[in-house]
């Protein structure tokens, strides 16, 4: 019944999601990384202690995901280019609140 409404607002509940993990992910202060002193996201965590969202914001934004899987599980993950967007979906997820900042360890 509203299977060609829910078609339609995909790729715009997409952008949404890349939106929200990008902006629940990179830290408030990415503009102090100049090359000179401060060269990459390791340097930038030591220098600067201040309130980290991610543990907050990670969950949230996982839970946005939530309704993307939830509608390409439901057609049996046939739509391949669905597929490639949830699997890049939770990769950016990933990388945003986990890999980058595990790499520093």
């Amino acid at each position: 019944m509203y299977l060609p409404l829910i078609k339609a607002l995909i790729p715009y509940y997409y952008i949404f999601c890349l939106v929200m993990i990008g902006m629940g992910g990179l830290p408030d202060y990415l503009e102090h990384i100049d090359g000179i002193e401060i060269k990459n996201i390791c340097e930038l965590q030591r220098a600067f202690i201040s309130d980290d969202v991610r543990d907050t914001t990670g969950p949230i934004t996982l839970m946005m995901i939530s309704p993307f899987l939830y509608l390409v599980a439901r057609y049996k993950f046939k739509s391949w280019l669905a597929n490639i967007a949830l699997i890049g979906l939770c990769a950016y997820w990933l990388w945003s609140f986990y890999i980058q900042y595990a790499l520093c360890m």
